[in-house]
């Protein structure tokens, strides 16, 4: 299941201690979206994220962002019609391609290695990160792209930490959900942002 309250689910996972919150990034709004086609997660968080970025200059809306990524997709053999399916190593080349069609100064960039600070570090400036999550014990999520915007930590009694990302996952345009970073293991992380 989905983590909607992280110190729920801390409690729920391992109860007995005393959860604080220690630190949080500060809000900023991301719209929701839902995925309506096969494999399209990537698609979709990608068209969300330039969405976020571009829509208060451009006026260009998900819906219609999301077909022209869809169609860049499909002529540059990212994807098919009938799966969306994007290979990791594809995502910075693919928001590339994408980005091209806006006439912006924004960048995508990949990180596999330390990516909980890299990822911090962007959403504190106000940009969403991608986040392609393996898989995630008890989630649900497994090969799943989601988009972060938000991250938060708690400490228990022993002062342990525990790190969540803030995150819209695809399957419902108004949930905001939580990812536990300790139960994602390897994960990669995909950045659109202004260098």
């Amino acid at each position: 299941m989905p983590i909607e309250n992280p110190l729920t689910y801390l409690q729920g996972r391992k109860p007995g201690k005393n959860y604080t919150l220690s630190a949080f990034s500060q809000p900023f709004d991301f719209d929701g979206y839902e995925i309506h086609d096969h494999n399209a997660c990537a698609i979709y968080a990608v068209a969300a994220v330039i969405t976020h970025h571009l829509k208060p200059a451009d006026g260009i809306g998900f819906a219609a962002r999301l077909e022209q990524c869809k169609e860049i997709a499909v002529s540059n053999g990212y994807g098919r019609e009938e799966n969306y399916y994007l290979n990791i190593l594809k995502y910075e080349p693919y928001s590339r391609n994408c980005l091209f069609l806006y006439n912006t100064d924004l960048q995508p960039d990949s990180d596999l290695f330390f990516p909980w600070k890299s990822a911090c570090r962007q959403i504190n400036a106000g940009y969403p990160v991608l986040i392609n999550i393996w898989r995630e014990e008890g989630s649900g999520y497994h090969d799943h792209t989601v988009v972060a915007y938000g991250w938060c930590t708690y400490v228990d009694d022993s002062q342990k930490e525990y790190r969540f990302y803030k995150v819209r996952d695809g399957y419902n345009a108004k949930a905001s959900r939580y990812v536990d970073v300790e139960r994602l293991g390897l994960y990669y992380i995909t950045k659109i942002f202004l260098k």
